[in-house]
């Protein structure tokens, strides 16, 4: 990766991005062939854009030079409105030596390279699933209900998401907020421990009373 001269303004500005931005692009195309579900170059793009645009930042793809017909080379630029920027280069081979294998490999390097340098998790159409959202793993911690349940979710996602700082920040405070929660309400529901309404223990009570044999002193 390539960096201008000058980067403090360019780095703030990505940080401060990161941290609104989406950290998986939602899956809105299909492929036929496998039967499966991916995100496609728009769904990457609508991923980054309004973080980066709101941060004065903009991104730039395009194809450079490259020693082999066989690989498409691209580019990719971050400019920050100081003229700040950062770039990297990614190769991606052409499988067919026409306009549609160079389009397709321009596209799948596009995806890529976006989903490499914003740590944007994607759906490829190879058939893997892309990793559920952190609002998503949010909201599977908030469905806890015991100690051990919360401590064994909260460790699955954290795995998951080792190494993107902004989800850990998300699936944290959504562990934090519910061992809070369940401190305070004395662990979790458990229907053996409910309380039963005075008036139906003592109608019970009477019932046995009713039905308790009485001792014959006399025959």
């Amino acid at each position: 990766m390539i960096f201008s001269e000058q980067k403090a303004n360019l780095i703030k500005s990505l940080v401060e991005a990161r941290k609104v931005m989406s950290s998986a692009a939602k899956k809105n195309a299909s492929n036929p062939h496998l039967k499966s579900n991916y995100a496609n170059l728009e769904s990457f793009l609508n991923a980054i854009r309004p973080a980066l645009e709101s941060n004065g930042l903009i991104i730039i793809q395009n194809a450079v030079d490259s020693d082999s017909n066989d690989t498409l080379k691209l580019e990719t630029t971050i400019m920050h409105e100081s003229g700040e920027y950062m770039s990297s280069v990614m190769p991606m081979p052409v499988a067919k030596k026409d306009a549609q294998g160079y389009g397709s490999a321009m596209t799948y390097a596009r995806r890529y390279s976006i989903a490499a340098m914003f740590g944007i998790a994607q759906a490829d159409d190879d058939g893997n699933a892309a990793r559920k959202s952190p609002k998503d793993a949010a909201a599977a911690i908030r469905l806890c209900e015991s100690f051990d349940e919360l401590k064994k979710v909260y460790a699955e996602e954290y795995k998951t998401y080792q190494g993107d700082d902004a989800a850990i920040r998300v699936v944290t405070g959504a562990y934090q907020e519910m061992k809070a929660k369940l401190s305070t309400s004395g662990e979790s529901f458990n229907p053996a421990k409910i309380t039963k309404p005075e008036s139906l223990a003592s109608d019970r009570t009477e019932d046995k009373q009713k039905v308790e044999p009485q001792q014959i002193n006399e025959f």
